[in-house]
């Protein structure tokens, strides 16, 4: 019977194989094992699921680590992707603001304007009409130290005169009161449509910076995610190839080792010598085939010979 002996194996060398673990665990596995071959002998099994065991090992680690590698490049590219979205949308609210910020500035510029442009008419409308009353009060101061200055028969006379050039001054300054305040409303009403005019303009910048701003949002954030898909159906194909590749590798690697076991003589059983046992029963059916026949030849024979002298003997009696 064969004895286990680390020193025996001189042969068979591999980074996947000590002996003495090898020995343990062919002792602790070889029932689950079994045998898988009739050519190796009780050390060439032993060494072959040793050498399986480390190999899948090898492989479920390296699918591991590849299984790894895959979750931290999706994760990195989904952080890539959140990290795009965010910053668009960071981006987005910045440009909201910003258009926020211009609106108020540009409507407040606009109030401001309008206010002044009203205030200003209105400044002009009432100088004009301090301006030309004064100059209505000043003519009729006149006219009256005009007539006091006259004779009591001149200012009887001219009385009358006097006091229809005071009317005249007086509706006059009427006329140009409402004249003035009419083209105040008028200057104000434009002023008001002007103002009107520039707040529209302004909605409308606004909106269109808002709308804008949603637009590149929407455009990155489309193209995030299709980056994203892209990156990921990459990461995944390339971590299949990557397992295949695995697999195959270690499917060769098991092939190369186990061509070398086979190739070591000390781990294999001595071979018979082809064809011995299946001569030896050749020669046996020869022999017994043989004989069948001499041992039919011979019945024939005598039962031939009995058959004539039978006839000789009834011919004779005849």
């Amino acid at each position: 019977m064969w004895q286990w002996n680390s020193s025996s194996l001189m042969h068979y060398a591999s980074p996947y194989y000590d002996p003495e673990k090898a020995h343990e665990y062919y002792m602790k596995h070889r029932e689950l094992v079994g045998r898988r071959t009739t050519v190796l002998n009780d050390q060439g099994r032993e060494v072959k699921a040793v050498v399986k065991d480390s190999i899948d090992k090898e492989r479920k680690s390296k699918l591991s680590a590849e299984d790894a590698s895959r979750k931290q490049k999706l994760e990195a590219s989904r952080n890539r992707k959140v990290s795009r979205i965010e910053s668009a949308r960071n981006d987005r609210t910045t440009s909201y603001e910003k258009a926020q910020r211009i609106k108020e500035r540009d409507s407040e510029e606009a109030s401001k304007e309008k206010s002044s442009s009203i205030q200003k008419a209105q400044e002009d409308r009432d100088r004009e009409i301090e301006s030309h009353t004064n100059q209505m009060n000043s003519r009729i101061e006149q006219l009256q130290k005009q007539l006091e200055n006259l004779s009591p028969e001149e200012k009887k006379k001219r009385k009358a005169e006097f006091s229809d050039e005071i009317k005249k001054l007086r509706a006059e300054n009427q006329e140009k009161r409402a004249a003035l305040k009419a083209a105040y409303q008028s200057q104000s009403a434009s002023i008001t449509a002007d103002y009107a005019q520039k707040r529209t303009q302004i909605g409308n910048k606004y909106s269109k910076s808002r709308k804008s701003a949603t637009e590149e949002y929407k455009s990155e954030s489309e193209s995030a995610n299709n980056t994203y898909k892209n990156e990921t159906s990459q990461i995944r194909e390339e971590s299949r190839a990557n397992k295949e590749r695995i697999r195959a590798e270690s499917t060769q690697k098991y092939n190369d080792e186990i061509d070398k076991i086979y190739a070591d003589s000390s781990l294999t059983k001595a071979k018979k010598a082809k064809g011995s046992g299946k001569s030896g029963r050749s020669k046996k059916k020869s022999s017994s085939s043989s004989a069948k026949k001499t041992t039919a030849k011979s019945r024939s024979t005598t039962t031939r010979k009995t058959t004539k002298s039978t006839s000789k003997t009834t011919t004779n009696k005849k």
